[in-house]
């Protein structure tokens, strides 16, 4: 009744003189049409729970807002949860609500994008929210229009396209100077950009940076080191797990990939997955002014002076502006950050070196070293060779550092030694080395009380590099602890002392006292047999039978049939018969080994196993 009262305030009848002789019951459905033809009215087009218009592009969520476009009272469409769309190959990366299959008709109500239906979440009379088709196209335009009782209402006109980006310069730049841009992100694609996305600085993920100069394209600085682990996930490429708050949400340090060496004007183009595109920038003109290599010095004097303690701000914000211009000022900032007490940050801070010639680079670690010690990166940075001159007086700088409180500086002697000291072959001097080795071996306890995990685990290997009856006691005490107890069973192996052959072939038979599988014995059995030969295989034989394990049954089966014995054969062919769980793995292992089974089904390999195996079947504990 509101409705038709409404109507009748606003509707003017021509005068008498002009009306036609119509039946009563075409005026009111006249008078009807009439009505909900001057209630129609599309105010706006936006992404759905977004406040700014974009491109229309296939599947995408949009609301239309207006006035009588649907029923006073709302109506919900229902996803059709048994299918879904397939995404079109113009939008490829489309979210899960972007793929349902909702119904092209709700309460009487259609919208037609293009002539096409799309799909409807919600109707009202003030918003409807549907689903663009996914054979729109992004070119062009297309006609938005809504239908009631399949009558034509309102429409308006949309540029077809991907999700557009907005690229603006995060203050002003110039030459010698950091240039950060801020990317202003369509609604719900803001999550997938947070830098940094992973350890190397320079790495943009899948976010790329176009930039331009009088129509030419400037080339990209050289890729950094590869992608580290350190992913903390979330958004499409993923983002660096950071232990506090990123300060650089949406913005891109671009001097890290473009050297900006010449004032004057750029353009700027942001691609999101530039593979297959799912946001994009226009071309945006930036600014570069002039900067003197005096005003770049004050800057970073002043940068350092106000360096921020915090974690995330320094791999966010701090480092990132420092990096990119290679000269000492800068290098010698980032090289203060390598035996910083965050892993985090000294390994964001090594990545970064990349940017300064090699030469210079071992120059400093080198000088660096001798001065605080061997942090973990700064070894890894410098990659000394146990040729090179300095070997012995980096082995000697090392050895004190293995009783550092510093677990930075403890791993990272520990790894100079390991590859300078504790490994066959290296050409130390005599004394040198004895010093080495009995500095490793009463660190002992030290490292223990210390060392993280892996440090542990690097500690059993060097240990197992040391041919002395001390060495070898520390490493039973760990595998009898259960300290770093997989690299220590591997260690004991290196020795090849037949005295320590039925104390290893033991634990492969010995219950785990819990219910947990025992994966940290699967690679014992190969390192038996590397180590042993065949004096190996009849205790292989023995834990294949009697083993509790099943992952030191199936390492033990496969070095069996390496070394062409019947009882692995015959264990391979009773997972086969049994389709037990690890079947596969075992049928791809035949497959690999011996070339006639490449391309056989599994049949033929269960013919092949059981001729191999002979009488050896009855009796093996699968």
């Amino acid at each position: 009744m509101q409705r038709r009262h409404s109507c009748r305030r606003n509707f003017h009848p021509l005068p008498s003189v002009h009306y036609p002789v119509i039946p009563a019951h075409r005026w009111l459905s006249l008078f009807l049409i009439a009505c909900a033809g001057a209630a129609q009215t599309i105010q706006s087009v936006l992404p759905s729970g977004g406040s700014h218009p974009t491109s229309l592009a296939p599947g995408m969520l949009m609301s239309i807002y207006g006035s009588g476009l649907g029923p006073e009272t709302a109506c919900t469409g229902q996803a059709d949860t048994a299918r879904r769309e397939t995404p079109s190959p113009q939008r490829p990366l489309q979210t899960f609500a972007e793929t349902l299959i909702y119904p092209t008709r709700l309460c009487g109500v259609e919208v037609r994008v293009g002539g096409l239906p799309a799909g409807l979440l919600y109707v009202h009379s003030r918003q409807i929210n549907f689903k663009a088709p996914q054979q729109t196209p992004l070119q062009g335009a297309a006609a938005v229009q809504v239908f009631r009782d399949g009558r034509p209402g309102p429409s308006v006109t949309l540029k077809l396209g991907l999700e557009f980006a907005v690229v603006t310069l995060d203050g002003p730049a110039f030459t010698r100077m950091p240039v950060w841009i801020r990317v202003w992100m369509p609604h719900g694609w803001q999550q997938n950009l947070q830098y940094p996305f992973g350890v190397a600085p320079g790495d943009f993920a899948c976010h790329s940076v176009e930039v331009r100069r009088n129509g030419a394209l400037l080339p990209r600085l050289p890729p950094g080191p590869p992608r580290l682990s350190g992913l903390g996930g979330g958004g499409l490429c993923g983002f660096l797990g950071l232990p506090g708050p990123a300060a650089s949400r949406d913005r891109l340090p671009l001097h890290l990939q473009y050297r900006f060496d010449q004032p004057g004007d750029y353009e700027v183009r942001y691609i999101l997955n530039p593979d297959q595109p799912a946001v994009l920038s226009e071309w945006t003109p930036i600014h570069v002014g002039d900067a003197t290599p005096e005003a770049r010095r004050a800057w970073l004097q002043r940068a350092s002076a106000g360096a921020p303690r915090d974690a995330a701000d320094i791999v966010t914000s701090f480092l990132p502006s420092v990096l990119g211009i290679p000269d000492d000022e800068s290098l010698e900032i980032v090289s203060g950050y390598l035996h910083h007490p965050e892993d985090l940050v000294r390994r964001f801070a090594a990545a970064g070196l990349h940017y300064w010639p090699g030469d210079q680079v071992r120059k400093a670690m080198l000088a660096l070293l001798h001065r605080r010690g061997p942090s973990d990166v700064l070894v890894d940075a410098l990659n000394p060779a146990p040729e090179s001159p300095e070997a012995a007086d980096l082995v000697a700088t090392a050895i004190p550092f293995l009783s550092s409180d510093s677990p930075a500086l403890l791993r990272g002697a520990l790894t100079l030694l390991s590859r300078l000291a504790f490994y066959p072959g290296r050409p130390l001097p005599a004394p040198l080395q004895a010093r080495a080795e009995n500095a490793l071996l009463d660190a002992a306890p030290h490292v223990e009380r210390t060392a993280g995990p892996q440090t542990l685990t690097d500690y059993a290997a060097a240990l197992g590099r040391i041919r002395r009856p001390r060495a070898r006691v520390l490493l039973w005490d760990f595998v009898n602890r259960r300290i770093a107890f997989s690299q220590a069973v591997i260690a004991l192996t290196w020795n090849r002392d037949p005295a320590d052959l039925p104390r290893l072939a033991a634990l492969l038979t010995t219950p785990a006292g819990d219910a947990r599988p025992r994966h940290d014995l699967a690679v014992l059995p190969y390192a038996l047999h590397q180590a042993y030969g065949a004096a190996a295989l009849p205790s292989l034989e023995d834990a294949l039978r009697h083993s509790p394990h099943v992952w030191v049954r199936t390492a033990c089966a496969r070095e069996l049939v390496l070394a062409g014995r019947a009882p692995g054969f015959a264990f391979m062919a009773g997972a086969l018969e049994k389709n037990l769980p690890y079947k596969l793995e075992l049928l791809q292992f035949l497959r690999d080994r011996f070339p006639e089974l490449r391309g056989a089904d599994e049949a033929a390999a269960l013919r092949f196993a059981r001729s191999r195996a002979g009488e050896a079947r009855p009796g093996l504990l699968f």
